[in-house]
């Protein structure tokens, strides 16, 4: 079931080369140099270990639902997170685990909209239908059309609070936004049916930006995926042109330092998927492999060919199967690795060696927010793959799909 949510984005080029190693079968040692390492003040600026403390929290609403065979308990909860001057916020969210629960703590998901979003039921329901324990909340305060609905108190969720940096930069939203996921772990590691050593959370658009951040400074997370969020927003976005022009250097530098994904890849704790877009015009592509390639950690990449934030039932299913992976010991995605030469690509696969289809993606131009990638299936023999390279000038990618279903990304080349 592919479930209808809220991405909402906006309100010199260098060769990138092909992530090297084994995509999702451990870190492909493309690290974060020190442009994009740790952020030194992560424990002061954040207040870590507050973060970590139990949370205050009431349910206001119980019910019992069913989603096909299967009984959801349903909860409406609100919950306190550290506002930017220190007080406590109350955060709306729907917590839902499957009413049959018996035996084994159960994994947890933290589900993050983005942009012009809600909490959503229908999305807690499905996870929770699936054996989690699933968390989404109503980011901090209101903000813009879609978010009228919000039952979060706080800052309004729009541009000119997000990019917001003056007097403090703990007056941007995303400070109250990344502190009401990691309160949610929090929230969630208190609750007795939870196994607290196994808790992902997935954001979609800037739900994938506060994902990323909120995995660099909290070590609790276990697993996190990111749809289209990215980093390196100063330096190529649709926000370049809206409210980052409007800021002065300085505030640019320090936006960056504290907020942007890029700040963060160097201290990511949780093993990653990188869900991207190749037409995204929010994080446009070259910006969300960048980030990919330099996440200091285990990484899964899959790409949506030929889609502009947005995706697909395919996708949905394969978010899906990583975090049974990443969280129940699942099956996993298939683990890729590409050897690239001046006359041929060499593709060879671990965890499903069987009934594979083996992909090189070409796109027809270097405009990505335009580029059409096609496809052409490469040839195997005894468990490895060759093609001729194609040409260095023309943008490539590996796929790799299993019977199930699952695809990865690998080897992209964006000249």
């Amino acid at each position: 079931m592919l479930l209808s949510i809220a991405l909402g984005g906006c309100g010199g080029p260098t060769d990138l080369g092909g992530s090297r190693g084994y995509a999702g079968g451990g870190s492909d040692g493309q690290f974060a140099s020190s442009k994009t390492g740790t952020n030194r003040g992560i424990e002061a600026f954040w207040n870590v270990q507050a973060l970590k403390s139990a949370p205050k929290a009431e349910t206001v609403a119980e019910s019992t639902e069913k989603l096909g065979d299967v009984e959801v308990t349903l909860k409406e909860v609100l919950y306190e997170s550290p506002s930017a001057q220190g007080g406590p916020i109350r955060v709306f969210a729907y917590y839902g685990v499957p009413a049959s629960k018996k035996g084994d703590k159960l994994p947890a998901i933290v589900l993050v909209h983005g942009g012009g979003g809600l909490a959503d039921r229908n999305w807690v329901l499905d996870w929770a239908s699936r054996g989690y324990a699933a968390l989404a909340m109503d980011l901090p305060g209101k903000g813009g059309p879609g978010r009228e609905k919000s039952r979060s108190e706080g800052p309004d969720m729009l541009d000119e609070n997000i990019f917001k940096v003056t007097p403090s930069p703990k007056d941007s939203y995303l400070y109250v936004a990344v502190n009401a996921v990691c309160r949610a772990v929090s929230f969630l590691s208190e609750q007795k049916e939870v196994d607290r050593s196994r808790i992902g959370v997935a954001g979609f658009s800037w739900g994938g930006v506060i994902t990323l951040v909120a995995n660099g400074i909290d070590d609790r997370i276990a697993a996190a995926c990111t749809v289209f969020g990215a980093g390196f927003i100063p330096d190529e976005s649709c926000w370049v042109e809206g409210a980052l022009k409007k800021l002065s250097k300085h505030e640019k530098k320090a936006w960056r330092e504290q907020f942007d994904p890029s700040s963060y890849l160097g201290s990511l704790h949780a093993r990653m998927l990188f869900v991207g877009a190749t037409q995204d015009t929010y994080y446009p592509l070259r910006s969300f492999i960048r980030t990919f390639e330099g996440a200091r950690c285990e990484k899964t990449l899959c790409l949506v060919p030929n889609k502009n934030h947005e995706w697909d039932q395919p996708t949905y299913d394969g978010i899906l199967r990583w975090f049974d992976w990443a969280l129940r010991s699942g099956p996993p995605l298939p683990s890729v690795k590409v050897k690239r030469t001046s006359r041929e690509i060499e593709v060879t696969v671990k965890g499903a060696e069987k009934d594979l289809s083996v992909m090189l993606a070409g796109a027809d131009s270097t405009d990505y927010a335009k580029a059409v990638w096609t496809t052409t299936d490469i040839a195997g023999k005894d468990g490895v793959w060759k093609a001729d390279a194609p040409a260095a000038s023309k943008p490539t990618a590996v796929l790799v799909r299993d019977k199930d279903g699952g695809c990865v990304a690998a080897s992209v080349h964006l000249p």
